[in-house]
């Protein structure tokens, strides 16, 4: 009796070791082109009902400004935020980092950060957003930028005036070198 004892808690060790360590709830995080207002429990539905899909900003006087709420399942281990972004269109190449000090125990952190034309490879890329607390990563989000149109590109006519069409302000080739003298 004591040997199948041994075997079946033997072989409930095994299938409990086989199981891993339990998986964590993940942190929600939300991208916004405009802040979420609201607090408590208002601003946490706000963040578990923003679009999970693709997120787009447009440049806003040669910068772009991104809103960001992280819903949180667990207290921080510090109150601090490293936000790492980085230019992953083609491959991952850092962009940025920003610091954010975290003063209430709140289940929602929400911040903004804003991007020059000088920190980003490409006016036109796909970027991720990670965020740590004391080296451990909370959450991480892809988001494209965009630049303003630059107008209709192509040939562009010009218009001259008939003075300049009949050439009248020519110059000898003679004329010219002799004042260079």
């Amino acid at each position: 009796m004591s040997i199948k004892l041994a075997i079946l808690m033997l072989s409930s060790a095994a299938a409990i070791a086989d199981a891993g360590p339990a998986k964590k709830t993940a942190n929600i995080l939300a991208l916004t082109p405009a802040s979420l207002s609201g607090s408590g429990p208002t601003l946490l539905k706000k963040v578990k009902a923003a679009d999970a899909g693709r997120v787009l900003f447009h440049e806003q006087d040669g910068e772009w400004t991104v809103h960001y709420a992280i819903a949180l399942t667990s207290p921080l281990p510090v109150p601090e935020l490293d936000l790492k972004i980085s230019d992953v269109s083609r491959s991952k190449q850092p962009v940025g980092t920003r610091h954010k000090i975290v003063y209430t125990d709140a289940g929602v952190v929400r911040g903004s950060f804003k991007l020059t034309r000088d920190e980003v490879l490409s006016v036109n890329a796909k970027l991720m957003l990670e965020i740590e607390s004391d080296g451990e990563p909370l959450a991480k989000r892809t988001f494209f930028i965009q630049s303003k149109n630059a107008g209709p590109t192509g040939p562009r006519k010009i218009d001259f005036t008939a003075d300049q069409a009949a050439g009248d302000d020519s110059m000898d080739t003679e004329t010219v070198a002799t004042k260079r003298r």
